[in-house]
């Protein structure tokens, strides 16, 4: 639906997409700004790395602020891949 490639990894492919979704109206610039600044480099929220620590790391879990200015920051993105 959004173009990607099976090969991507999880932080490109996140980044690739919301590529597509701007060019295609569905984010405006902030929010394209929001969701790629997790995702180009080498480690941000979206980036595998960090998901992976997350989920299985006892001692790497968010705080509730965290968790909620993530959603604020992504939940755009979330929302229009349902679209």
């Amino acid at each position: 639906k959004h173009q990607l490639s099976e090969e991507q990894h999880l932080h490109t492919g996140i980044a690739n997409t919301a590529d597509h979704m701007k060019s295609a109206g569905l984010l405006n610039q902030s929010q394209y700004d929001a969701v790629t600044s997790h995702t180009r480099g080498n480690v941000g929220l979206l980036h595998i790395k960090t998901l992976q620590h997350h989920i299985h790391r006892s001692t790497f879990h968010p705080n509730g602020q965290m968790l909620n200015t993530f959603w604020d920051e992504i939940g755009c993105f979330v929302s229009a891949c349902w679209r």
